[in-house]
């Protein structure tokens, strides 16, 4: 691999990945910290899969997006860090 086929690598990024961002600034998608994640990218309010405005933070979810019933609620046992 070239110099150029690496730097055009290096700049793809999985949009359903679990991490968010550069390896300078790592964020986690609010999904990580609700009590409905199931893993595996899908939650209560999104069985078939989370839209990725909101796993990749883009959109918060602290009220209905896609007229979905239920929203982030924090997990008492993975709380957000600030």
């Amino acid at each position: 691999m070239n110099s150029e086929e690496k730097k055009t690598d290096e700049k793809k990024v999985d949009p359903r990945s679990r991490f968010v961002g550069t390896a300078d600034e790592i964020t986690f998608p609010q999904c990580n910290h609700c009590v409905h994640d199931r893993g595996n990218i899908t939650c209560e309010a999104f069985p078939e899969g989370i839209p990725d405005d909101i796993f990749g933070n883009d959109i918060k979810h602290d009220h209905s997006v896609y007229g979905e019933k239920v929203w982030f609620k924090e997990d008492p046992e993975n709380p957000v860090v600030s």
